[in-house]
């Protein structure tokens, strides 16, 4: 029910006993009403005018089609703002929160979200180690977040020892061509 409605309903309930039992009363309410309803549709213009002035069209028309309720306010929060707020929610309340829209889908979808996330459940970001950072930027940090930690931990002993096996050959690689360098030297001196 509407404001204008509420008011309209209020005035015919204390005038009923007064001036409906008569046709110049049931005249007069409507007259009532018509200059009620004229005021507030009044009122209402100056206040967008004054809205629109101070602020621009573009937040006029925001506004009135908010307080229409034509308008998802929340739908147009910044990423940044959104997943700071989404990261207070509990997993099934972020899990419901997709299901609400395709916007909400994919802004639950968002790494920010997610690395911000594992980061508060790990203790901080100073405590993710550069390992599960790379592992995150190859897979997504949704699927680090729900990743078994067991399997997380084996992920990075796996991409430690390639990272090493990798540094002992270009290690043993440079030892070669030294050598051969050095061959080379000590035959053609002799």
């Amino acid at each position: 029910m509407s404001t204008v409605q509420a008011i309209w309903q209020h005035i015919m309930l204390l005038l009923r006993g007064i001036f409906t039992s008569t046709a110049s009363g049931l005249l007069l309410c409507v007259l009532l009403k018509e200059m009620l309803l004229k005021s507030l549709v009044q009122e209402m213009m100056r206040i967008q005018e004054e809205i629109e002035r101070v602020f621009g069209r573009q937040v006029k028309d925001d506004t009135v089609r908010l307080a229409t309720g034509h308008l998802d306010w929340l739908s147009r929060l910044p990423t940044d703002i959104f997943v700071n707020i989404a990261t207070f929610l509990d997993l099934p309340s972020i899990a419901k929160l997709s299901q609400v829209s395709t916007h909400f889908r994919s802004m639950c979808d968002r790494d920010r979200l997610w690395e911000q996330l594992y980061e508060q459940h790990s203790g901080g970001s100073h405590k993710v180690p550069r390992e599960v950072r790379r592992i995150a930027s190859e897979v997504g940090w949704k699927k680090v977040y729900f990743t078994n930690k067991l399997q997380l931990r084996m992920q990075v002993a796996r991409m430690r020892q390639k990272s090493l096996s990798k540094d002992r050959q270009s290690e043993s690689a440079h030892h070669q061509i030294h050598d051969e360098g050095s061959e080379d030297t000590f035959l053609t001196q002799h």
